[in-house]
């Protein structure tokens, strides 16, 4: 979620996380202010689809935007 200043992508978070989603607030090397959710599930075209609508929702009940999604290789 890019182009937010940090109090709102701090509320995306909160909001983000309050359903289940893991998220933080990060800053890029342009300065602006991101938001990143996680979820962990076996993936399917259907579970994609659905996380990718209920973040974009999210993310407009403060101003924002989901703008795709990606892999993260587990830590």
């Amino acid at each position: 979620m890019p182009s937010l200043d940090e109090q709102t992508a701090a509320r995306f978070v909160q909001l983000a996380q309050s359903t289940g989603y893991e998220a933080e607030v990060w800053r890029a090397e342009d300065g602006e202010w991101n938001a990143t959710a996680r979820a962990r599930l076996i993936p399917t075209a259907q579970g994609i689809t659905d996380i990718e609508i209920a973040l974009d929702q999210i993310a407009k009940t403060v101003g924002g935007k989901a703008d795709g999604w990606g892999f993260l290789r587990p830590e």
